[in-house]
């Protein structure tokens, strides 16, 4: 069954997974980001320390159901729990995994769910072909390490806002608008 949130994934950090952190979130463009709905997130990340903070930086946004996992097998079986339970977390996907390169990780989940929203983190691959070239493989954006949380923050506002204006498009069937 899925852990949340369970400080289990966190050896090394221990309690500081449930202390408060604040991210500078109180202009009201920001506060306006926490709301009552959030997708769920599942993190992919070998990095006790950069998941940490990706998982901090979101609870801050109002995220709730954060799933954390260190490697790519791992990674795939929660991502299709989650799917056998209708949900679609949107994926931070550390490229480098000890067991599976991120393009295998994407595969698995894209077979899973075509519609995913996959952010990968990397340190290493930063040049612009290596970039799109992930982008192509279905990457839903590229987050480069270290993680700089303008850069974070601007991926989730993006994500957010497509959201809304999915939920906001009203359900017209397409044979009445094509036989009207």
């Amino acid at each position: 069954m899925l852990d949340k949130d369970s400080s289990s994934i966190y050896p090394v950090i221990g309690s500081v997974v449930t202390d408060s952190v604040n991210f500078g979130m109180d202009s009201p463009v920001e506060k306006n980001l926490k709301s009552s709905y959030k997708k769920d997130v599942l993190i992919i990340e070998d990095s006790a320390a950069v998941s940490l903070v990706i998982h901090k930086f979101l609870k801050n946004l109002g995220y709730e159901n954060i799933y954390t996992c260190t490697t790519g097998r791992n990674g795939v079986k929660i991502f299709t729990e989650l799917a056998q339970l209708s949900k679609t977390p949107v994926v931070f996907l550390d490229y480098s995994l000890p067991d599976m390169t991120g393009d295998e990780v994407m595969e698995e989940i894209f077979d899973i769910s075509p519609d995913a929203k996959i952010i990968i983190e990397s340190a290493n691959e930063k040049t612009d072909d290596v970039i799109k070239e992930i982008l192509r493989h279905g990457a839903y954006e590229f987050l480069e390490k270290p993680i700089r949380f303008e850069n974070l923050k601007n991926i989730i506002n993006v994500l957010e806002k497509e959201d809304n204006i999915i939920e906001d498009v009203p359900d017209y069937s397409f044979d009445k608008i094509l036989y009207k």
